[in-house]
């Protein structure tokens, strides 16, 4: 099995994370990494291609395990260690060709000593051994090659897609402020403090999350994209900060779909692509009966802004305003305006008279965070 030394500096950090390690430094070989393409508990599981969140009850962390094919053990009949801090559960290892070695979050992969992980003191990160498991009888290792997108996942993702990058051409301060911000944020997962980090959930915080939680749900959009990437799948965790529908987000109680941010990933761009479906039959339901509306010549705004398709876009709330936008942009005559103005205020405007025009430039500026005095208020989700 190949392998390197640990460099000074790499053995420094990891000595002073782990105290057991001291002493132990010919065990210790870096295996591969730095990559953020799998972390710990899919090491563990004997897979390079996920990233695995540890569950925090142990109980879910062992029924994780078993869905994936393992049973608990006693320790000597062990391939897989399961580790708990404070009572939460943190860490998975295993015991491969004759050694034991980790996926240390986005840091490397390394052999080391058993135990050489843990500490009685409860300094070390991880914690230490709580539990330990062994593959079932006809349990194969080897990576897990992720499935091929059906036709309605390729269909979500290509409208999804499609969204965005029309959204980049008519909102472009919008589209900038989220890729400067999600860079930003991207680079702090490598920061010292996270490289170990086992679960996503750790990247969730700090200045750089908190001027994209900023944007709202208007950037919906762009972070569903970015999951179509699986070196993105962390923004799992932004999408679930910012969707306040619990319907279009995967549930804990779905163990390998929620835990397993790669197949999170994939739900969610299902999820999102089934909330643009069900907007643009709305969409198309309020053209045709505007159509009608207009057919008639009727000289009252209510006329055009009623009626079941009307009430359920209206529905969606802060959630379909970044879907309005998009046709809005390419529609600036019509009568998305009150929509939105129904959806930030929770009324009808009184306006009588419309400039649209004006009302166009007023709605894309606030939509881009940069609206004048005087221009509608701030949305909420």
């Amino acid at each position: 099995m190949a392998g390197v030394p640990l460099t000074q500096a790499e053995w420094d950090r990891a000595v002073g994370l782990y105290p057991n390690l001291f002493g132990h430094r010919d065990d210790c070989l870096k295996m591969d990494g730095p990559t953020k393409l799998y972390n710990c508990l899919a090491w563990s599981m004997g897979s390079t291609t996920e990233w695995i969140n540890p569950p925090k009850a142990q109980v879910d962390f062992e029924a994780l395990y078993a869905q994936r094919g393992f049973r608990t053990c006693p320790t000597g009949e062990a391939t897989a260690d399961g580790y708990a801090k404070n009572n939460v559960m943190t860490h998975g290892s295993r015991f491969y060709l004759g050694v034991w070695s980790s996926k240390r979050g986005e840091n490397m992969r390394m052999t080391h000593p058993r135990y050489g992980l843990t500490d009685a003191s409860n300094t070390a990160i991880y914690g230490n051994v709580v539990v330990s498991f062994k593959p079932n009888v006809n349990f194969q290792f080897g990576d897990v090659e992720l499935p091929a997108p059906t036709e309605a996942e390729r269909e979500a993702a290509s409208q999804i897609t499609g969204l965005v990058d029309r959204s980049a051409v008519a909102f472009p301060m919008l589209a900038d402020d989220f890729t400067k911000n999600w860079d930003a944020w991207e680079k702090s997962w490598a920061q010292p403090s996270h490289i170990e980090s086992q679960s996503s959930s750790d990247f969730a915080a700090g200045p750089e999350w908190d001027a994209l939680v900023k944007m709202g749900t208007s950037i919906l959009p762009q972070v569903v994209k970015k999951l179509q990437t699986s070196a993105n799948i962390f923004g799992c965790d932004l999408y679930n900060k910012l969707q306040p529908d619990p319907t279009k987000k995967v549930p804990a109680t779905d163990l390998s779909n929620y835990f397993v941010l790669n197949n999170q990933a994939k739900q969610i761009i299902k999820l999102y692509g089934s909330h643009l479906d069900s907007f643009n039959r709305l969409a198309n339901d309020l053209a045709t009966h505007q159509s009608s509306v207009a057919d008639r010549e009727s000289g009252s705004s209510r006329d055009y802004t009623s009626g079941p398709s009307y009430e359920g876009i209206r529905a969606l709330g802060a959630v379909g305003v970044p879907f309005i936008m998009d046709l809005y942009a390419r529609d600036q005559d019509g009568w998305w305006h009150e929509l939105l103005f129904e959806i930030v205020h929770g009324k009808p405007s009184s306006t009588a008279v419309f400039d649209k025009k004006v009302l166009y430039r007023q709605w894309s500026l606030w939509y881009q965070g940069g609206a004048p005095p005087g221009a509608p208020a701030a949305i909420t989700s």
